[in-house]
């Protein structure tokens, strides 16, 4: 035995001396319970949570991520409804370090933990509906302890209700955006429509819902030329250009506008609870989000003909350009994807950040330990870790006492059973 392991079996028997007889008499088994609670003021740093009811009487949400509105230290560079490119910012990381936040639905890591603010790093909001939505807890700061090193940021928790009794429900939506800049004026179209229904039976809940999105963005890039110092007469004259300057302060020609998209979506979701004894709950949701992204672009210039001019040599103002198919080819993509998210768990029914909930006291980490010296009684079954047994003892774990390996008679070590309940996470 190593000197680590006679102190671990020393520490054992002091703790026991002093409830437990010598081996061989009779003894009563003790069962000491230790219990302890953790109030919000030691959380290391601070917490904000949104519910549902805070969000209908204050946020017109189309997409999930509007629930985050008006959060603190907290931004979602959305830049339309719908848009699937919405990293976000906290006060300790801008958006250009969009990978330091982790977004949780239902357990699930809906944020890319390698990539900042592009296409496929930005968050899957889209896998939950707005309107499946029970509550955001949101965690500020570093907590790798707890979650993984991208936690830097913060951390945001979303989690979907359940019905405690049968429910129907239908929502339609609808939003208009005039836009005037440059050569583009026109009125972008937003409607939503989305239902739902769900029951519980006893423990067993369930839920189904439907959510769809049609919408289409404002210009999201623009076309520029930079102008040249000396005048030309060379080119097919043009016009319809708009003189600017650069975030450089260079001047250029505005000449068109790309990245107009219009958007469809669609959430479908199920979701299964069956509650168990002593808080324990089993679930399973899925969740598949489709969407089709089509992005165009226009030309502001036109020709003699009225025509539109989208590549070519042509002369603005006396001024000669040269206009690259790409230019305009860079802002018009088709872009198709869909994500299924499949969680099934077996856990006590708590969010990964609670607020206010608690481990059920009645699920005890629990350890036998056996007090019967080490030559008169063989070692417990399983043998006990290197470290200690009390601290170190995994959820569930209980070390049994054997009989003694005497002649005669057989006889039983007594022992002493120390039940540790889970923490409580305030």
């Amino acid at each position: 035995m190593t000197v680590f392991g006679r102190r671990n079996r020393a520490l054992v028997l002091m703790m026991a001396a002093t409830s437990i007889p010598a081996c061989g008499t009779a003894a009563t088994v003790e069962t000491v319970v230790v219990t302890g609670a953790r109030s919000a003021a030691d959380q290391p740093n601070s917490l904000e949570r949104v519910t549902a009811p805070q969000a209908r009487e204050r946020i017109n949400a189309v997409d999930t991520e509007d629930l985050l509105k008006y959060t603190p230290s907290l931004v979602v560079r959305k830049r339309h409804y719908g848009d699937t490119q919405d990293p976000v910012a906290t006060r300790t990381s801008g958006v250009g370090a969009s990978a330091r936040t982790l977004i949780f639905v239902d357990g699930i890591l809906i944020s890319s933990p390698i990539g900042n603010n592009n296409t496929s790093a930005s968050p899957h909001f889209g896998v939950v509906a707005p309107q499946d939505v029970s509550g955001i807890d949101i965690l500020y700061g570093p907590f790798a302890a707890e979650y993984a090193g991208n936690s830097i940021g913060a951390v945001l928790n979303i989690t979907t209700r359940m019905p405690d009794r049968f429910e129907a429900h239908a929502d339609a939506l609808g939003a208009a955006q005039p836009f005037s800049q440059y050569g583009t004026e026109h009125t972008y179209g937003t409607w939503q429509i989305s239902g739902g229904v769900g029951d519980r039976d006893g423990g067993l809940a369930w839920r189904l819902s439907a959510n769809h999105l049609d919408t289409t963005g404002q210009p999201l890039a623009y076309v520029t030329l930079t102008r040249p110092a000396a005048t030309s007469a060379a080119g097919t004259p043009a016009g319809g250009a708009f003189d600017d300057l650069s975030r450089t302060g260079a001047p250029v020609v505005v000449i068109g506008a790309g990245g107009i998209e219009h958007q469809v979506q669609d959430t479908d979701t199920a979701k299964l609870a069956y509650d168990l004894p002593h808080g324990m709950q089993l679930g399973y949701t899925a969740s598949v989000f489709h969407q089709q992204d089509d992005a165009s672009a226009e030309t502001y210039l036109r020709n003699t003909a009225g025509l539109p001019v989208y590549s070519g040599s042509v002369n603005i103002a006396n001024q000669a350009y040269s206009v690259a198919p790409s230019s305009f080819s860079n802002n018009v993509y088709d872009w198709s994807q869909t994500h299924l998210a499949q969680p099934c768990r077996s856990n006590p029914e708590r969010p990964a950040i609670s607020l206010g909930r608690s481990w059920p006291a009645t699920t005890p980490i629990s350890t036998t330990i056996s007090a019967c010296p080490a030559r008169r009684c063989p070692p417990p079954v399983p043998a006990a870790p290197a470290r200690s047994p009390v601290s170190m003892a995994p959820a569930g774990t209980r070390w049994m006492p054997r009989a003694c390996g005497r002649a005669g008679p057989a006889t039983r070590c007594p022992s002493a059973s120390i039940a540790m309940p889970r923490p409580s996470a305030s």
